[in-house]
């Protein structure tokens, strides 16, 4: 392809003269064109060095026969060329356009129809590759079936004798006093040396801060309260027993729930002890009443022992991964210890262990208190 079928510049233009010029006419207009643009007269021009390099190749090229006469039959032919174009009748261009649009539109037919032969193939594949994967996790899912040892069937439980979740503040409990009643207690860890004997404590007291007594503001006395975290709630149902016991120690030292309300679970072990204790009374009474007219009435705090007694148990038997309160503990060491052994049966659950446990309390329980009665009529 000559340099007149490309669209690099024409070195004629360049030099601003016609074709076939003479050698003198080409030297003459370089060195008009070449000062015009040379890049020292020009410093400020970035175009002027471009310049300057093209009309030093168009220079050298006229002036070389060779390629001066390959580039004029080059254009002599082009000329020619366009010459017999123009004498194209108006049907024969037309016939020659439409045959290369013909032509452009089979050329991108063809390659339309390649990009979605290829685009066919690459969806067949994908299908083919995802039913391979979906098939291998079929046969891993029953492999793994198949391998698992077979689970023993859950027992139906009814929602009323499900336990709740323990809850973020179920084990936590807030404790309020008077640091002139307690000057012991002015540093969270002699605070936290006090309410171990009830369990572990998961973590220190939180905060210990000293505020006035809003009905004691003359006398300048101060309030310490404190936040304590216990690792099990059977320990925080011990401290919060204990809250303004003098016997234990515990004189204006108040220990409440952290949460203003007794845990759900602990709500729920009260309300099936209450309940059953209720009916077991009950049916115990009546029958003690056929032996013996005299009526018998269970003392209240027998009921109460009894009761912490039992909700300890279940408290244990809730599944909680804390230690339980060491016996040293008053809220439930005394009713712990006088509980009699049981034997479990085998294959009870959870519930109906709970109940037999109960029964066999309170059936000793009222057998005693017969006797008692009848020690005193005789």
């Amino acid at each position: 392809m000559s340099l007149a079928d490309t669209n690099e510049p024409n070195p004629y233009e360049l030099l601003g003269l016609e074709s076939e010029a003479s050698e003198s006419a080409i030297k003459t207009a370089y060195r008009k064109r070449s000062l015009a643009v040379h890049p020292d007269r020009n410093p400020d021009n970035a175009e002027a060095a471009h310049k300057f390099h093209e009309l030093n190749n168009a220079y050298n090229l006229l002036l070389d026969p060779v390629k001066k006469a390959a580039l004029d039959e080059a254009f002599r032919a082009q000329r020619a060329r366009k010459e017999r174009f123009k004498q194209f009748d108006a049907k024969r261009r037309n016939l020659q356009d439409d045959l290369e649009a013909r032509e452009r539109a089979f050329k991108r037919q063809r390659v339309e129809k390649f990009e979605e032969e290829r685009k066919r193939e690459q969806n067949i594949e994908r299908v083919k590759e995802e039913g391979r994967r979906k098939m291998k996790e079929r046969e891993d899912e029953l492999a793994r079936q198949n391998a698992a040892p077979a689970a023993p069937p859950l027992k139906a439980t009814s929602s009323a004798s499900a336990s709740p979740a323990l809850g973020p503040l179920d084990t936590t409990v807030r404790v309020k006093y008077a640091l002139a009643t307690h000057p012991s207690l002015s540093t969270p860890a002699a605070l936290e040396s006090r309410l171990s004997q009830f369990g572990e404590l998961d973590m220190p007291v939180l905060s210990l801060k000293a505020k006035k007594v809003k009905k004691s503001v003359s006398s300048g006395a101060m309030l310490a309260t404190a936040v304590v975290h216990f690792s099990g709630l059977e320990s925080a149902h011990a401290a919060v027993c204990a809250s303004n016991d003098a016997k234990r120690g515990f004189t204006d030292l108040e220990i409440t729930w952290a949460g203003g309300v007794e845990p759900a679970v602990l709500a729920q072990l009260k309300e099936q002890w209450n309940s059953t204790s209720t009916a077991t009374s009950s049916n115990a009474t009546g029958s003690a009443s056929n032996s013996s007219k005299t009526p018998v009435s269970q003392p209240a705090s027998k009921q109460t022992s009894g009761a912490e007694a039992d909700i300890l148990a279940r408290l244990r038997a809730f599944g909680s991964t804390t230690p339980s309160a060491p016996e040293s503990t008053p809220s439930f060491s005394s009713a712990a210890a006088s509980t009699p052994t049981l034997v479990t049966p085998a294959g009870l659950d959870f519930e109906s262990i709970t109940l037999l446990r109960m029964r066999e309390m309170e059936r000793d329980k009222l057998e005693s208190d017969i006797r008692e009665q009848e020690a005193m009529d005789a």
